[in-house]
């Protein structure tokens, strides 16, 4: 598809459009108070996720750069990573706090956004 994804320290992430060669700015996601730690498209590259320093994860369209989720502070410590189910329909996110959570994004089995499981590391931080 020709986009990019950058994640800025600035709390920002950048979608871009590499397809002509060059690379042009399509949207700057904003909606984390702290750095990012990492950001993701979904395997259709229609959806991106974010991640923080400030606990959270955010859901993006990348067709428009709107904000679709902003998934509850439920990680104790800074989140560092997430990632898409195969189907699209859940997010996993780790983070410092040695819990990874499991989230609903469509609503199939709680409300969209809410974290439908977590799983718990006995020892050192979720980094990928």
């Amino acid at each position: 598809s020709g986009l990019l994804l950058t994640a800025g320290r600035d709390g920002r992430a950048r979608i871009w459009d590499a397809s002509a060669g060059g690379a042009e700015a399509m949207h700057s996601l904003e909606g984390h108070l702290l750095p990012l730690t990492f950001a993701c498209f979904d395997r259709h590259g229609g959806v991106v996720a974010t991640t923080s320093e400030d606990c959270t994860a955010c859901v993006w369209d990348v067709a428009t750069g709107a904000l679709l989720l902003a998934l509850a502070p439920l990680h104790k410590r800074m989140v560092t990573c997430a990632c898409f189910s195969p189907s699209g329909r859940q997010l996993v996110t780790g983070s410092d706090d040695m819990e990874a959570r499991v989230w609903d994004l469509v609503g199939d089995v709680e409300a969209p956004g809410e974290c439908v499981h977590t799983l718990g590391w006995e020892s050192g931080a979720i980094t990928d």
